[in-house]
């Protein structure tokens, strides 16, 4: 093999090596980019005539059996809000007033999360579905407690009664206890 030979066959190489390399650092670098980009789950939280929602509304993200798996500001300007990045399962989320806003939480959304982005579009938040009051033992008297309330046998959602009022409502049809 003559010397001009040797030095193709050996920049050939060197070619080889640095081609193989640089695949391989764009690869690693750009996955989590990637992972990020396409676990995210985004939508718009209105209240429920579509307009903006009040301030300090947030989404919140569970499992089926309940795992809270993220928590996400809406943007108050906007409604706006974007979650992630999230593993691939099946999810519930809903979204959240604040408390004391006259609203109450929007209806369920079941999210099956695949790898690729979700856009939910609109999440409006909903009107009371219950409203009552608690009482002390007396019958006379407005209790704060955590109100409970169950689709089933199954642990639906839990709302504070401030004062003896509680506001219930993002409910899907089902008998509840």
């Amino acid at each position: 093999m003559g010397i001009t030979q040797a030095k193709t066959k050996r920049w050939s190489l060197i070619a080889l090596v640095l081609l193989i390399s640089l695949t391989a650092g764009t690869l690693l670098f750009a996955a989590p980019e990637v992972q990020a980009r396409v676990n995210l789950i985004t939508g718009v939280v209105t209240d429920p005539a579509g307009n903006l929602p009040p301030a300090g509304s947030r989404v919140i993200l569970v499992s089926p059996d309940g795992t809270t798996h993220g928590e996400a500001a809406v943007d108050p300007a906007t409604g706006a809000f974007d979650l992630g990045p999230v593993v691939s399962g099946n999810y519930i989320l809903q979204a959240w007033p604040p408390f004391g806003a006259g609203l109450t939480p929007s209806l369920p959304q079941f999210i099956s999360m695949v790898g690729l982005p979700i856009d939910l579009g609109d999440v409006p938040l909903t009107e009371p579905q219950i409203t009552g009051t608690v009482y002390e033992p007396d019958g006379l008297t407005p209790a704060d407690s955590l109100v409970h309330l169950f689709l089933g046998d199954e642990h639906y959602q839990s709302t504070l009664a401030i004062d003896g009022e509680i506001q219930i409502g993002g409910l899907i049809s089902g008998t509840y206890g």
